[in-house]
């Protein structure tokens, strides 16, 4: 089903498979991998890869397992509505491991936020590794780079306040004053 390809040493999987609906509370849209890929890059307790999608769209994601042996890799509207697809939509899949050191890109505006102040950065970086990649995804999910160093500053003084204890309402909250 996949080809393997060598580039730089990184091992690159293509595939081809289907947009499918998911039976996730959590989850809607995913496309399987199968479990000899997933293996792959399952490794020691991560799973995270950066995938390209049709040639067009790349993200940094995990491989997600759907409980029954099968994994998948999830396909957010943003994602189907940029590449015109929806149930049953053939999609080709390049995925590699992710070897970024968050899991995602941090923005510029974080890492110079974490830079100038210590506190944050330390409190940051006590934190699972999902809350960071929540909290970059959070602070750099917005294209306008003021509203970015508004995220990035609130983020720093909640990580500050609140002892490394994020909370995204008082978060949104900032945000909306700060405007």
């Amino acid at each position: 089903m996949g080809v393997v390809v060598a580039k730089n040493t990184e091992q690159i999987r293509t595939l081809h498979t289907r947009v499918e609906k998911l039976f996730s509370s959590v989850w809607s849209y995913g496309a399987s991998v199968p479990p000899e890929i997933a293996d792959e890059f399952l490794y020691d307790n991560a799973r995270r890869v950066v995938c390209t999608i049709n040639g067009q769209v790349e993200i940094h994601c995990a491989i997600m397992p759907q409980g029954d042996g099968a994994w998948y890799i999830l396909l957010n509207k943003d994602i189907r509505t940029k590449l015109d697809l929806e149930i049953g939509s053939p999609v080709e899949l390049s995925i590699r491991r992710d070897t970024s050191e968050y899991g995602l890109p941090m923005c510029e505006e974080l890492r110079e936020v974490f830079a100038t102040d210590e506190r944050a950065n330390e409190r940051f970086h006590a934190l699972t590794p999902g809350l960071q990649r929540s909290l970059i995804y959070w602070a750099g999910n917005v294209k306008n780079p003021e509203k970015r160093i508004v995220r990035c500053l609130a983020l720093a003084q909640i990580l500050v306040e609140s002892e490394g204890k994020p909370d995204f309402k008082r978060l949104n909250e900032m945000i909306k004053v700060r405007r």
